[in-house]
């Protein structure tokens, strides 16, 4: 059988069909890096357009957001689309891109070094502390969340509240709840698994309820959500943290 390119964060999605497993997979965030370290920024972009985010809708739909602040931090950098897309639109502030994985960290180099109002810098998103700016506005997109288990998911929201300025916000981008990514295999309540080319990724796609308590955990005050749909009209959230 085909394998499909798939990141977990691109949000391709399908409807919740096959059975779960009884036996959740134990895994963490760093069991994931072999699979970034195979992914070409050209696949990512492939993903990108299947899953109807390639022209940068979930960013169009936070113009409100990024055009009123001064300083944004993107986390996952991957083929450079929220970068390319904010600088499209007209955003001239300070933007700072972090990137873990070294293949799309040099495609973002490359692409955007001379860019003089974008900072990329390869931490590890599990190492925030090696970040000494604050910001208005962090951009945590393309399901990106999914990528890390429930207690990571908690530590790395908390990990950026901290480096929010005074009334800035978080923003995470979360698939709909009954929809899981293309191809994947269901490894539990909300847990799924991709192989490609031998590589695997290990997915936790969080509730509604989860992040409200992550957001809780972490302080936040104020939860808004933004209800839109990509190119193919597939249903997607965005949670504003404040």
């Amino acid at each position: 059988m085909e394998k499909t390119l798939i990141k977990s964060a691109a949000l391709v999605e399908a409807p919740l069909e096959k059975p779960v497993k009884s036996d959740v997979l134990e895994w963490d965030n760093y069991d994931n890096n072999a699979f970034y370290e195979t992914v070409k920024a050209e696949g990512l972009q492939k993903l990108a357009e299947a899953a109807g985010l390639a022209d940068g809708c979930d960013v169009l739909h936070l113009k409100p957001y990024w055009s009123e602040a001064e300083s944004i931090l993107e986390v996952g950098g991957g083929y450079g689309r929220v970068v390319k897309t904010l600088l499209q639109n007209g955003y001239y502030g300070r933007l700072t891109v972090v990137e873990r994985c070294q293949n799309l960290f040099e495609y973002l180099k490359k692409k955007f070094n001379g860019q003089k109002n974008v900072e990329l810098l390869q931490i590890d998103v599990h190492k925030l502390s090696e970040i000494s700016s604050s910001f208005d506005l962090i951009l945590f997109l393309w399901g990106a969340i999914s990528d890390f288990t429930p207690e990571e998911q908690a530590s790395v929201i908390m990990g950026l509240k901290d480096l929010l300025k005074p009334n800035g916000r978080l923003v995470v981008d979360t698939l709909a709840s009954h929809m899981i990514p293309l191809g994947s295999e269901v490894c539990g309540r909300r847990f799924y698994s991709l192989e490609v080319d031998s590589s695997v990724i290990h997915v936790h796609l969080p509730s509604d309820e989860e992040i409200r308590k992550y957001a809780d955990f972490s302080g936040f005050s104020k939860i808004e959500r933004i209800e839109y749909e990509t190119l193919i009209k597939r249903t997607r959230f965005l949670y504003l943290l404040s």
